[in-house]
């Protein structure tokens, strides 16, 4: 096939409109049909089991001593974190917002 040719062969499968509807993937079922998932997508989550919890404002020393500690910094907005040389233990944050300015 001359590169003319595929050219041509590609405009016509582009211009080939499939309906989702019809759509599917051979040897592929999905779990559930069309109309169970637009119900699934249409409903509305459900609340959370307990509010997030308010972050406070953590300097980023305090977060530091926590950090090489072994600890986990949770809840916390911590504004112009920088590292400096090794850490002994994992860095863990959990819920936090870091900032650069």
């Amino acid at each position: 096939m001359t590169i003319a040719e595929c050219g041509t062969r590609n405009a016509e499968l582009s211009s080939v409109f499939i309906p989702h509807s019809e759509f599917r993937i051979p040897n592929c079922e999905l779990p559930m049909s069309e109309a169970e998932l637009q119900n699934v997508l249409a409903a509305p989550e459900p609340p959370a089991e307990e509010p997030a919890p308010v972050k406070a404002e953590l300097s980023p020393d305090a977060a530091l001593e926590l950090l090489r500690a072994g600890k986990t910094v949770e809840n916390a907005l911590v504004k112009r974190l920088k590292f400096r040389g090794p850490v002994e233990h994992p860095v863990r944050f959990r819920n936090c917002t870091l900032t650069q300015c």
